[in-house]
């Protein structure tokens, strides 16, 4: 069991929250006098010459950082030894700091590296504290290291304002029980998110395996199953306007961070709840159908087809069928004539073909996808409260 207090009174040089039988107060330090911080080396001009990579040199960017939980292990290029000639290799263990792109981001390497001289590196002097414990200090401080980025056409961290940031440091012993608890909960994250990534896979293999089952059976054109909704609104910001993406429906507020009454949304097309929409243009040839399920009634672009099925088949399915049959990519692909995007109206979406299938046998599958989709709503949902109760932690161990 944990044993730590809540202070019932705030004090400048305690934390909110500490363990039992800490009582000393944080001592205060400029970040120069915690540790050795240097930026990384990345010389070569253009950054993309192919010679730079390719190798046997781990080379680390600001998404690998972003993307790590509290160790890099995982990375999108190496460097060759022509890279590595005009870079620098980090030792195992060394802390990544972002201070361009990704703002503020942390993370130890797992391994050696090299990185670019949009990350600093940094090594503790361990008389007085840990890598360790200054990522987690980091990571508390992010928001104000955030108002330190300077402007421009990129946004990026002084170093030599960075290196005179002050940072409240306990002892030792007290660094080391804090550290502690939050690894732990680290590797709960960690052991989380593999969890959920592989219900992913198995569902990848659940739905592929399912419409493979189905594949062989006698085709029918979704003209005949299909039905146009192109019900237009009259009244601006009647309904809130919604976005489909490649990741779902939302709520184009939400997702833009704008409010739909800065426009005029007379015009738009009416979308009930239950009801199907896509985005006709693809620069890939790769289209995401979204079934609506967030509102009543809402609005999408004019540009988007609105649709629904008959009721011989279940919207549900449709969707499925759509977003994950490889037999309805290749009739897509097979369309394309000329130009560089693909166009997907409604009446050529209405020329494909999908298997002909009783509703019974519909509601089968969708049963069997969405047992295994509630599933990973569940691990997602631990995986969430992980967060917060690290970020609760942050925010009342620190100061």
């Amino acid at each position: 069991m944990v044993n730590y207090v809540f202070l019932s009174v705030y004090f400048y040089s305690v934390p909110n929250l500490r363990f039992n039988g800490y009582t000393e107060n944080w001592q205060k330090y400029r970040t120069i006098e915690l540790g050795q911080m240097q930026r990384g080396k990345s010389k070569h001009r253009p950054r993309d010459d192919e010679k730079l990579y390719g190798g046997a040199y781990p080379f680390i960017q600001t998404g690998d950082i972003k993307k790590a939980n509290l160790y890099i292990k995982e990375y999108e290029r190496t460097y060759s030894n022509y890279g590595l000639s005009q870079s620098k290799l980090w030792s195992k263990g060394t802390l990544c700091i972002t201070i361009a792109a990704n703002i503020a981001e942390t993370a130890i390497l797992g391994l050696n590296a090299c990185f670019p001289d949009s990350v600093i590196g940094w090594i503790s002097n361990e008389k007085i504290t840990n890598n360790i414990f200054i990522k987690y200090y980091f990571d508390f401080y992010k928001t104000q290291l955030k108002r330190l980025s300077v402007g421009g056409a990129q946004e990026n961290l002084n170093l030599d304002k960075l290196e005179n940031v002050y940072f409240h440091i306990p002892t030792l012993p007290e660094q080391n029980d804090i550290t502690n608890l939050l690894t732990k909960i680290d590797e709960l994250i960690e052991t989380q998110i593999k969890i959920i990534n592989d219900l992913v896979l198995q569902k990848k293999c659940i739905i592929s395996s399912l419409l493979k089952s189905v594949q062989d059976n006698e085709k029918i054109m979704l003209k005949d199953i299909l039905f146009d909704y192109n019900i237009k609104t009259t009244i601006n910001n009647e309904y809130p306007v919604l976005s489909s993406t490649a990741s779902g429906m939302y709520l184009q507020s939400e997702y833009f961070n704008k409010e739909a009454s800065s426009d005029n949304t007379i015009g738009y097309k009416i979308i009930p709840r239950g009801y199907c929409t896509y985005r006709s243009m693809s620069d890939t040839g790769l289209f995401t159908f979204n079934m609506q399920e967030l509102v009543e009634k809402g609005i999408v672009s004019p540009a988007y087809p609105v649709f629904s099925a008959n009721d011989d088949y279940i919207n549900e399915f449709i969707i499925l069928y759509l977003n994950n049959s490889s037999y309805i990519k290749k009739q897509i692909l097979e369309l394309k004539s000329g130009g560089t995007r693909f166009a997907l109206p409604f009446s050529t979406l209405c020329t494909l073909k999908i298997p002909k299938l009783d509703k019974e046998k519909q509601l089968s599958l969708i049963k069997t996808i969405t047992a295994f989709e509630r599933k990973i709503e569940n691990e997602e949902m631990l995986l969430k409260a992980l967060h917060q109760q690290k970020n609760f932690l942050l925010n009342n161990m620190f100061i």
